[in-house]
């Protein structure tokens, strides 16, 4: 109990090594990385930490790819695991916490599952 409240705790708790609480967000971007030039991926949550996707591209855990969410807006990542078309980043910069609040609110307006056209980005 913390301050008189009941805390849920799973067997799961103590294997979760994030750092930064995550926002749910569906957002479609643009990627790249060494091995694949160009790919889509669905961001499903982010922190300043980190993301988890979801992309057709057969990425390598330990790669790493750099995430295109309008042109001058480009952050690269670690590829920390990867399963069944998921796969969990690792910013390799913390991103503002500012940054992480609009593309979470505008992943909540647009419930994006298509990106920005490359000509209009």
């Amino acid at each position: 109990m913390i301050n008189g409240m009941a805390v849920s705790r799973t067997a799961f708790d103590a294997l979760d090594e994030r750092t930064a609480e995550r926002q749910p967000v569906r957002l479609a971007l643009h990627a790249a990385s060494a091995i694949h030039s160009q790919f889509l991926v669905t961001m499903f949550n982010i922190s300043t930490h980190g993301s988890l996707v979801c992309t057709e591209a057969p990425l390598l855990t330990g790669s790493f790819v750099t995430l295109i969410i309008k042109e001058p807006m480009i952050y690269g990542a670690w590829v920390v695991w990867r399963k069944c078309g998921f796969a969990g980043l690792s910013f390799a910069n913390q991103l503002p916490q500012a940054l992480v609040d609009y593309l979470a609110e505008l992943g909540r307006r647009r419930h994006s599952t298509q990106p920005v056209p490359w000509d209009n980005v």
